[in-house]
């Protein structure tokens, strides 16, 4: 016999991983920030493009590992990365040493 379903016991157990996904994310865009702080200091460009191909192709991999729909692992990954990035220049922009060099 099918176990019997409780929704609400299922929909709260969605919010904690919603609530994981949300602190790890917070986590990686401290982690970029970090990145972004690093970057100032040795003179590089924000953008890193072949940084960002190592972190594409990890995704894929692994996203395809998982069994995850590839157009889903893609908009996940923009977005993470578009907003470490937004977030790196943001910092850059009123870090005190910013416009010198």
């Amino acid at each position: 016999m099918a176990k019997p379903v409780d929704l609400g016991v299922i929909r709260k157990r969605i919010d904690v991983v919603d609530e994981a996904i949300l602190e790890l994310v917070a986590r990686r865009l401290a982690l970029a920030r970090d990145a972004g702080v690093a970057k100032r200091r040795l003179g590089l460009d924000v953008v890193d493009p072949a940084r960002e191909a190592e972190v594409r192709d990890r995704w894929e991999e692994h996203g395809a590992a998982l069994g995850l729909p590839a157009d889903l692992v893609v908009h996940l990954r923009e977005a993470l990365v578009t907003a470490a990035r937004t977030a790196q220049v943001s910092d850059a922009a009123r870090a005190p040493d910013a416009g010198i060099g």
